[in-house]
């Protein structure tokens, strides 16, 4: 009894935990850039029931951990670098860099912009063997929503090793397309656990 009792107490009188934000976007679809020498700290993990029918192993991602950093002190121009490591893998490290230009810093009403890549593999696909070079090139621009906030994203991406970008259905090679990202306003929810959400 006395064990539930303190069990009891410590949960009623915890106090609010302080954490880094959630990633927002697994994909880049977003002009955001890392500020100068601030690191985020990434660490995606997934869960799964188990295999899928017919399938031999289970259908989960990997573990995704890594870290990105800005590393240019200029305000009108931003880049960042990093990397990921999934695991498990034998060839966990996938690296990635972002140029860009934050909004309204050139003229009145100018979108941000961002160029980058990311999925940048240590090991080279071959003709018989697939590697982890997915070398993803993109570029993407984004403008706040006058007066009422959150922001609308669009932009493209185009894969340069062809050999992972096939289509499952043995269609052919599928390596570029549009890339999108929309974010409400803040929607202020104010409780000591909860400040705001956003619908992304």
């Amino acid at each position: 009894m006395m064990k539930k009792l303190a069990l009891a107490a410590v949960l009623f009188t915890a106090s609010g935990a302080y954490a880094t934000p959630t990633t927002t976007f697994w994909a880049p679809s977003t002009t955001g850039i890392q500020p100068f020498l601030t690191p985020h700290i990434t660490y995606d993990t997934y869960f799964w029931k188990g295999p899928a029918a017919g399938q031999a192993g289970s259908p989960v991602y990997p573990v995704t951990t890594g870290l990105t950093m800005g590393v240019l002190p200029w305000d009108n121009l931003q880049l960042e670098v990093g990397f990921d490591l999934l695991l498990p893998s034998s060839d966990p490290f996938l690296f990635n860099a972002k140029l860009g230009v934050p909004e309204d810093k050139l003229f009145p009403f100018q979108p941000s912009f961002a160029v980058g890549i990311f999925g940048v593999g240590t090991k080279q696909s071959t003709a018989t063997t697939l590697g982890t070079d997915y070398n993803l090139l993109y570029a993407q621009i984004q403008h706040t929503i006058p007066s009422v906030g959150g922001y609308v994203s669009v932009g493209g991406y185009y894969g340069l090793q062809d050999k992972l970008y096939q289509a499952s259905d043995g269609s052919g090679t599928n390596r570029a397309g549009f890339m999108g990202g929309f974010t409400s306003p803040d929607i202020p929810i104010n409780t000591p656990w909860l400040q705001k959400i956003n619908v992304v």
